[in-house]
């Protein structure tokens, strides 16, 4: 902090004088450093929850540019708004005293969805205790973000109705999930009686499968 005096002389019409003293400190207080950030992503449109860290006794500052508009959000966790394609946002630290860093760049990642799941082939019959055939890729999984890799996961089931293999899989537990099945085709091993297989596809950083 630094101090000034001020001091004040008043002359009078008969020429005595009356000089008054003030004094005053000015505090410089530091900038913060800027945040670390988070960003985040999510699959298809909805909202990102991005994430700021500043040092203590500052606050994150969230804005949608880089300089200038007032803050849209402040702590230390934001929550967009439903986005559809990516988008950057800006975070600063600000102190108690005001002093504000310079604003971070933290993206909120949209990425495109598996749209078709693909198809494959086929259908076989053999003896109990045999072991099929490769099951092959006859259309690839597509759609999304051509970017990202896609990743499968296959499943299996016993449980058919009437000789037929369920085929909505969202919401029920017939099918179970076949380990280290990360691949367009899959190779079953022996099996003793009627098999159901699926395969499931999505591109890389979201949760969800789309089958095919």
């Amino acid at each position: 902090s630094t101090t000034y005096t001020v001091t004040v002389t008043f002359t009078a019409i008969n020429g005595s004088k009356c000089s008054v003293t003030a004094t005053t400190g000015v505090t410089v207080s530091p900038i913060p450093n800027p945040p670390t950030v988070t960003p985040a992503a999510i699959c298809g449109t909805g909202t990102v929850i991005l994430g700021a860290t500043c040092s203590t006794g500052a606050t994150a500052m969230w804005y949608a540019a880089s300089t200038g508009g007032a803050s849209i959000a402040t702590g230390a966790s934001f929550t967009t708004p439903s986005i559809s394609t990516t988008t950057t946002y800006y975070v600063s630290c600000k102190s108690g005293a005001n002093c504000e860093s310079s604003r971070v760049e933290v993206k909120a990642t949209v990425i495109g969805k598996i749209t078709n799941g693909g198809k494959i082939q086929y259908d076989e019959s053999i003896c109990p205790g045999k072991t099929p055939s490769q099951i092959t890729s006859a259309t690839p999984a597509s759609g999304g973000d051509a970017n990202l890799a896609i990743e499968y996961i296959w499943l299996q089931t016993t449980s058919l109705t009437n000789g037929v293999c369920p085929q909505n899989i969202v919401g029920q537990t017939l099918y179970s999930e076949i380990p280290n099945t990360n691949s367009p085709n899959y190779q079953p091993g022996a099996i003793t009686q009627t098999t159901c297989y699926i395969r499931c596809s999505r591109r890389a950083g979201c949760l969800d499968y789309i089958g095919g």
